[in-house]
């Protein structure tokens, strides 16, 4: 294989490269060689097939197929000339060439080499930059024999060894065979080693036996998440298998970005994960298939007719119709599979180079650039003109194509709407689709034609890169790479994903998008989720391929139970992007503030708007509009206990409305969303959320903060958790707490213990325990203005971070970060690695499991961080303290009802089968830590913790 280097060849290289750049850049040299707390090498192999070393289609196959070319960066912007071969590890490679990691490790001058396994000094190289943002300082001799001492990288072999993180490859003579390539098993047991994973029960490789060298490693990473194996069916590992430099730098990149050593974007805007292994997408009636980048052929759906079953052979493009499928294959010739009615998968012989599939018909573009169709023609739909084409596109009746010479379109078939009557001018692509088509102009303007009734047509005012047209729903990739639809949403068909994608396909009632590195997601109603298709026709969906569900749409893993607790929420206001807020400030006569309202403000809108954001991931941001003046009320505040409009006291006026009233000439009420007024915390306390109120601009969901009048004046307290609980209402939902207040009563404590107050989440979920007089969990420290300082101890704790239940309801947290386990086998085991909920990263923040159609089992992780690492609060003598929101970090369970409402306790906290107290009492804390177990609804739940790693929760059916 002429041209190639091999390992030896490759160290060679880099280490003259890595000698002329004298080491330059943004890495320091490492002060110490003492202890190091490993967090920052975590999941570098596992879940990425290896790319394989056969040929790329040519480019015009991707183009004629979805019109999303994408224009290559120019070469002076790239890190490495070759970084387009990383394909789906591309982004990995440009983000850690920007932190330094791959100086000297060069196959060549500014090339990357991405398809080349990764030695194993490299491999030192880059994992010690990881662990210690530098670079080593010089030794004097390696203990290894054949490290030699001169080689630049040998003190990353050295710390690596230092570390304990690899032994060498040979004990006598001790050697460390820095050419031989890195192993996806010798991977897993160097991970396992720096992050010292707990043990596990065996995630079921089929070709990694019992007594197998990496075994335990393997097992540890497959239930952390860090790796989803190399296929399948049969599941499968390869641990023999070489990893590739791009795919050690896409590890590598996921274990900086798990950690936080790499900000991830928005941390709220979980997309679906990018990285995958296909190449193209195509979506019929209610199938679906994929290239993947061996050119083998995925498919999924409905196979009632045959047309999602698997296709021997190589393809290069994709094509799906109602019930049928073709492809072209490695030899440019059609292969069609499926229903062969009125002829749909008898394809004409020949070369082809695109390929298109309508409702019973097909096309497909000559090596020539001709154009040859077949199937059904009884509207012309397979009778195209003559002439050379750029694309083509099929639809129910009708067919459409860019002519290759002026980009014009030219439409043939049934035209009962308009739709072959395409518009003037030059197009970069065409979509056919029921009774409607839709094109992109060059200028990036989208354009339809054609049949409307349900919104199809209504092409919105952005630029494209191209389009799909469905049956009544279309979408559009934007100049961006985001997807836009419009049309029919039923089951949320037209309620994209975020991210950046490449080609779009649209069926019946559902949407599918490649994203740019390689992912398949799908969105609204597919195959087997209505009965529509029997059970036994249906191809399940591949694991790696993702379903989308926008919010308030129903969960096809049933992890959305409907009711008042549950989904959807009733809520005027959006839970997602930018909640704009009036703040009216009111006072009274016999109760004036003697503060300003700035003063008051900060007592509360700073926090609300941290705590919102935070707490959504930055999914939602909250803009408020304050009236910076006390607006001074005609009445003394007793006229304005309650919510109607007449002036007695029986019937109060509304404080809200009286507020609106004495802003209205110098406020504007439009654009906003919601309405807060706020009275001075030095008179009047609590909060309440009122529905909504009108004003001149129209109708505001409205909350009034510090309602309740305090018996004496005092200084003003901080009020913004109110606020933030109360904003919660307005977004949908309830209170946690029973509205029997006898059940909070605590029942008699043992002799030398006492009760604890344990309020959990935003909305009152209580679990209430045991501890003793000076419990080292609830202490804190008192610091008095003199300098002083004693211990106290907290007996009411309210760990502030919102549970992941209330998250999942609004959307913060999306469909990748909750693992809903429809079923666990008697007997069997499912690991999971569940990250704390204040900071889940890209992993999993809740895990469900239904137990019928209301009720849920819901698990979640909760640390002494974010808001629950400690409140700062301040006495009125001066003095401070750090309170804690938790005695201690765990697994929190518990089973929500969602059929329940206000009162009715939708969410109790499950605790030990054998607690003698009774409801929201429990003899211990109920977070339960490493090495506990619980059982609930069949289901056995045992936690593994280690220190700041993520919780792993052995979840076991039951008999």
């Amino acid at each position: 294989m002429g041209g190639g280097q091999g390992p030896g060849t490759l160290r060679r290289v880099a280490g003259d490269v890595g000698r002329r750049s004298n080491r330059a850049g943004c890495l320091r040299r490492r002060r110490a060689r003492g202890p190091l707390v490993l967090f920052a090498v975590l999941l570098m192999v596992g879940g990425l097939l290896p790319s394989p070393a056969s040929p790329t289609p040519a480019p015009e196959h991707g183009e004629l197929l979805s019109g999303t070319g994408e224009d290559a960066n120019s070469a002076a912007t790239e890190p490495f000339f070759d970084i387009a071969g990383a394909g789906v590890h591309r982004d990995s490679v440009e983000i850690l060439a920007e932190r330094g990691v791959f100086e000297g490790t060069e196959c060549a001058p500014r090339r990357f080499c991405p398809d080349l396994p990764i030695p194993r000094w490299v491999m030192a190289v880059w994992l010690v930059r990881a662990l210690d943002a530098a670079d080593p300082e010089p030794i004097e001799r390696s203990r290894f024999a054949d490290v030699d001492d001169g080689a630049w990288w040998a003190v990353h072999v050295e710390r690596l060894a230092d570390l304990g993180i690899t032994k060498g490859c040979e004990v006598e003579p001790a050697r460390f065979c820095p050419d031989s390539p890195v192993t996806r098993g010798q991977m897993a047991t160097f991970l396992t080693r720096a992050f010292r994973l707990p043990s596990v029960p065996d995630a079921g490789f089929t070709d990694v036996g019992q007594g197998a060298a990496h075994l335990s490693d393997i097992n540890s990473l497959a239930a952390a998440g860090i790796t989803s194996g190399c296929a399948v069916d049969p599941a499968r590992y390869c641990p023999g298998q070489a990893t590739t430099r791009a795919q050690m730098a896409t590890f590598l990149t996921r274990a900086l970005r798990f950690v936080g050593a790499i900000p991830s974007g928005d941390a709220g805007a979980l997309i679906p994960p990018d990285e995958g292994d296909f190449t193209a997408v195509a979506v019929g009636w209610d199938h679906s298939c994929g290239i993947r980048r061996d050119r083998t052929v995925t498919c999924w759906g409905d196979n009632a007719k045959g047309q999602a079953a698997q296709p021997d052979g190589e393809f290069v493009a994709l094509a799906a119709g109602r019930s049928h499928t073709c492809g072209i294959d490695a030899r440019q010739e059609i292969v069609c599979w499926g229903w062969d009615g009125w002829g749909a998968t008898g394809a004409p012989e020949g070369r082809f180079i695109a390929v298109t599939a309508g409702g019973d018909h097909s096309c497909a573009i000559r090596t020539d650039r001709s154009v040859a169709c077949w199937g059904s023609n009884h509207a012309g739909q397979a009778d195209p003109p003559p002439g050379a084409f750029a694309a083509v596109s099929a639809g129910e009746w009708h067919t459409c194509g860019l002519r290759h010479s002026d980009r014009t379109l030219t439409c043939w078939g049934a035209d009962n709407d308009g739709q072959v009557d395409p518009p003037p001018g030059r197009f970069l692509t065409v979509a056919a689709g029921n009774w409607y088509s839709c094109g992109v102009r060059t200028d990036g303007v989208g354009v339809c034609w054609g049949a409307d009734h349900a919104g199809q047509g209504a092409t919105p005012a952005k630029r494209f890169r191209a389009v799909a047209a469905g049956w009544q729903h279309t979408c559009g990739i934007t100049v961006d790479g985001s997807v836009v639809c419009w049309g029919f949403d039923e089951h949320g068909r037209a309620s994209p994903p975020p991210g950046e994608f490449n080609a779009i396909a649209l069926g019946d009632r559902h949407s599918c998008g490649l994203h740019a590195g390689g992912a398949i997601t799908c969105w609204g109603k597919q195959a087997g989720q209505d009965g529509r298709t029997p059970p036994s026709a249906v191809v399940r969906t591949p694991s790696e391929v993702y379903q989308y569900v926008s919010r308030g749409q129903p969960d096809p893993d049933s992890c959305r139970p409907p009711g008042p607790a549950g989904f959807p929420l009733r809520s005027r206001i959006p839970s997602t992007g930018v909640l704009r807020v009036a703040v009216l400030f009111l006072d009274f006569p016999d109760a004036q503030a003697s503060h300003t309202t700035r003063q008051e403000a900060d007592l509360g809108l700073p926090y609300i708007a941290r705590y919102v954001e935070t707490a959504s991931y930055g999914n939602l941001k909250l803009e408020f509009t304050p009236l910076h003046r006390w607006l001074r009320a005609p009445h003394g505040y007793r006229n304005y206990l309650g919510t109607s409009p007449a002036l007695t006291l029986a019937n109060p006026l509304d404080p809200d409305a009286e507020a609106i009233r004495l802003a209205d000439p110098e406020f504007d009420f439009t654009d906003h969303d919601a309405l807060m007024v706020v009275l001075p915390s030095s008179h009047f306390g609590n909060g309440l959320a009122t529905g909504t109120i009108r004003t001149d601009e129209g109708s505001l969901s409205r909350v009034r903060i510090n309602f309740l009048s305090v018996p004496e004046p005092r200084q003003p307290l901080e009020w913004g958790l109110v606020a933030a609980h109360e904003l919660a209402h307005m977004l949908g939902l309830l209170d946690l707490y029973p509205s029997d207040s006898s059940l909070r009563d605590h029942p008699t404590p043992p002799p030398g213990r006492r009760w604890v107050a344990n309020q959990i989440g935003l909305m009152g979920l209580w679990a209430n325990f045991l501890a003793g007089g000076a419990d080292p969990r609830l202490a804190h420290e008192i610091r008095l203005p003199d300098g002083r300082r004693h211990t106290a101890h907290a007996y009411d704790l309210q760990a502030r971070e919102m549970l992941a239940w209330s998250r999942w309801q609004l959307g913060w947290l999306q469909p990748g970060q909750v693992r809903c386990l429809t079923s666990v086998e008697t007997g069997k085991a499912v690991t999971v690695a569940l990250q704390p909920v204040a900071s889940p990263g890209f992993g999993t923040a809740m895990v469900g499991i239904p137990l019928s159609d209301t009720e849920i089992v819901i698990i979640e992780s909760r640390r002494r961080i974010g808001f629950d690492g400690g409140h700062e609060y301040r006495y009125e003598d001066g003095a401070t303290t750090t309170l804690p929101t938790l005695a201690g970090g765990g697994v929190l369970v518990y089973v929500v009802n969602a059929a329940r409402s206000w009162g009715q306790m939708p969410i109790r906290v499950i605790g030990p089968s054998d607690n003698p107290y009774p409801i929201l009492h429990f003899r211990d804390y109920p977070l339960l830590s490493d090495g506990e177990s619980i059982s609930v609804g069949g289901y056995s739940i045992t936690v593994r913790s280690t220190g700041d790693h993520p919780d792993y929760l052995i979840i076991t059916g039951e008999s």
